[in-house]
């Protein structure tokens, strides 16, 4: 629960990238 807020706070914009590209 706080691993994941944590890393979603940290770089919010480079997992949107990542997921976009993956997609």
């Amino acid at each position: 629960r706080l691993n994941r807020n944590r890393l979603t706070g940290r770089i919010p914009r480079e997992l949107t990238q990542l997921k976009n590209l993956k997609i």
